[in-house]
């Protein structure tokens, strides 16, 4: 057995139909909706890179909400093309002799350009 399933880049209208060999069955439709073209697949990485360890998901997300508005700033592109999520909450801190203090574990991305960019083209796409 086999179920088509279709991938939708999240950052423009591009669309691939793959057949997979499978016994299971799902209960929406077989879209995948939050994948990348190859010429958007950079910004999987960023995501990769950024998003572990921030919030519980997407809901919880607020860069995914602005990007799904399509409402990025150009002060939040400027800090993505640094390689940082201007939205990420790292939430790691410590107790001490000088009270509370807030420590960002977070590493850069050396992907932020191709997230910026396909940000970019996405809001183009208005």
């Amino acid at each position: 057995m086999s179920q088509e399933i279709e991938y939708w880049c999240a950052f423009c209208d591009k669309r691939e139909k793959v057949e997979a060999p499978t016994t299971f069955r799902t209960h929406y439709g077989h879209d995948v909706e939050d994948a990348a073209c190859p010429d958007h697949a950079g910004a999987m990485e960023f995501l990769g890179d950024q998003c572990p360890g921030c919030v519980g998901g997407w809901g919880d997300c607020q860069m995914f909400t602005l990007v799904g508005n399509r409402s990025v700033s150009p002060d939040d592109l400027t800090t993505i093309r640094s390689g940082i999520c201007p939205h990420r909450v790292n939430g790691t801190s410590s107790f001490g002799p000088g009270g509370f203090t807030a420590i960002n574990l977070s590493k850069k991305s050396r992907y932020g350009g191709a997230f910026a960019d396909a940000i970019c083209d996405l809001q183009a796409d208005v």
